[in-house]
């Protein structure tokens, strides 16, 4: 459980800072990242010990609704007519902008992450002998 809330705040750190880079470079695109809340997947309840999970699924959504923040973050005219209020946020159930993990506002944390993430995709691509990527 802790690296997957790890792998979540990684998820928000690195929309807010696609963000940033977009609109430095003068993009009208929109990077949210979401969280669509304790969906009752097989994946999901698979962390749970068998006994618990029909206890589980009872407070957690079907897999429709935990589609919904996704598609709003998407699809809604709302977010694109507010752009300045949904820039670089994380989206909670159902489409309402949540509070910000405290380690957004450590510039230095986020710049790690981001070259982190280019050092292991250039490595993969080459391994991998795929086209090499576009510096932003």
């Amino acid at each position: 459980m802790p690296l997957y809330a790890i792998s979540k705040i990684a998820n928000t750190i690195f929309a807010q800072e696609l963000q940033r880079r977009l609109d430095a470079g003068g993009s009208d695109i929109i990077s949210t990242s979401v969280h669509p809340g304790g969906v009752s997947t097989d994946a999901a309840l698979g962390i749970f010990a068998p006994i618990l999970k029909p206890l589980m699924q009872r407070g957690m959504y079907r897999a429709a609704q935990g589609a919904i923040t996704p598609l709003f973050a998407a699809t809604a005219k709302e977010v694109r007519q507010r752009r300045q209020e949904y820039a670089g946020r994380f989206l909670e159930p159902f489409g309402k902008i949540g509070k910000p993990h405290t380690i957004l506002g450590n510039f230095e944390a986020i710049n790690a992450l981001w070259e982190g993430t280019e050092n292991e995709v250039g490595e993969y691509v080459s391994r991998n002998r795929l086209a090499p990527l576009q510096p932003w």
